[in-house]
Formats: C-alpha cells, structure tokens, sequence
C-alpha cells in the first residue's frame, strides 16, 4: 500500500527495543544492562524472533556484520522507509 500510495515510512524502534541488536536470544549471555531485559517492548512472538536472528546472525557472520547491521540494512532497502529512530542507548 504505501509503495502504491507514495507515502512514506518514518520507523521507529526498528531493533524492536534491542531484541534484533544479537544481545538476545538463545545462546546469547545475560544483557542485565538493556532495557529489555527488564521491560519487554515491544512485545514480539519471541520464537519466531529468536529463529530470525538465528538467520541474521549466519549472514552478519557471511559479511562481518553484527545482527542489528543486518535488521537495519533490511529495513533501509525498503523503498518506502524514509528514516529510522533508532533510539539507541549507547552510541
């Protein structure tokens, strides 16, 4: 639709509160320091989320690049995302 309309998409929280930055999920340690470890938002069907980082993780490791490189470049090739909040806690 928005392809079609012409409109464009300002993302925010495009990490999905840090979950696709690769701090989380199995086999990762213990972020004790990420707001997500204490305040789940937004709320994802984890799962799901764990197997999509499980690929994203293969092709960062493919090109030398973390998985939040992987989950933003996805999102940035959408012709119709115009910016992104990313709202990082640490630069």
């Amino acid at each position: 639709m928005l392809e079609d309309q012409k409109i464009g998409l300002m993302v925010w929280s495009p990490l999905a509160g840090g979950l696709l930055s690769g701090k989380f999920g199995p086999g990762a340690p213990k972020a004790e320091d990420a707001r997500r470890a204490s305040f789940d938002f937004p709320p994802v069907d984890k799962e799901r989320a764990w197997k999509c980082i499980e690929v994203m993780r293969e092709i960062g490791n493919a090109h030398g690049a973390s998985v939040a490189r992987v989950a933003l470049a996805w999102i940035l090739a959408k012709p119709f995302v115009t910016s992104i909040i990313i709202g990082a806690k640490n630069e």
